[in-house]
C-alpha cells in the first residue's frame, strides 16, 4: 500500500509564516512557494477640482476643474521608477491639463523632448487626453508613455 506524504514531510521553503500586503510571490513549476515579500500599494486615485496639483508618486489624477486648465507639476524630487498618471475628464473639465516641470527637468515623449526646465511642459489638446509619466533619471528625466489623444509639448 502506497502512503502519501504528509504536510510535516514537505521541504522547508524559506518563506516566513505570516501575512503579506500586496504580496509578490515566487512559485516553482512544482507549486512550491520559494519567496514572498510585501509589494507596492496600488495607485491612489485623486479627483483634482482645483487649478494646480503637485504630482506624487504612484498616483492617478483626474483633471476635473470646471473653470480652468489643471496644471500638474512634476515633483522636484523623484526616484527612478516613480510613476504618475493623468486622466482627462469629459464630465467637468472644460480646459484640459498641463504637466509643468521644475528647473533641470525634461520629459521625453516618443521622439520629442520638452524644453529643459520650468518652461518645458506637456499639454492636452482635448479634455479626455490621458498620459502616464515615469521617472527614468532621479529628479531630472522622465518618459511619457501610454498616451491617448494629441499631446503637445514645449
Amino acid at each position: 500500500m502506497a502512503t502519501q506524504n504528509s504536510v510535516n514531510n514537505l521541504p522547508t521553503s524559506g518563506v516566513g509564516a505570516g501575512s503579506y500586503t500586496n504580496a509578490n510571490i515566487t512559485v516553482t513549476s512544482k507549486g512550491i512557494l520559494t519567496a514572498a515579500a510585501n509589494g507596492s500599494a496600488p495607485a491612489s486615485f485623486n479627483n483634482v477640482t482645483g487649478a494646480t496639483q503637485t504630482l506624487a508618486t504612484n498616483n492617478v489624477y483626474m483633471a476635473n476643474d470646471t473653470g480652468a486648465q489643471v496644471v500638474f507639476t512634476l515633483p522636484a524630487s523623484a526616484a527612478v521608477g516613480d510613476v504618475y498618471e493623468i486622466v482627462g475628464s469629459s464630465a467637468l473639465n472644460a480646459s484640459g491639463w498641463k504637466v509643468a516641470q521644475n528647473s533641470g527637468q525634461t520629459i521625453h515623449f516618443g521622439d520629442q523632448v520638452t524644453t529643459t526646465g520650468a518652461t518645458g511642459y506637456l499639454q492636452s489638446t482635448n479634455v479626455t487626453d490621458c498620459i502616464t509619466i515615469r521617472c527614468c533619471v532621479a529628479n531630472t528625466d522622465f518618459v511619457a508613455y501610454r498616451a491617448q489623444g494629441n499631446i503637445t509639448y514645449n
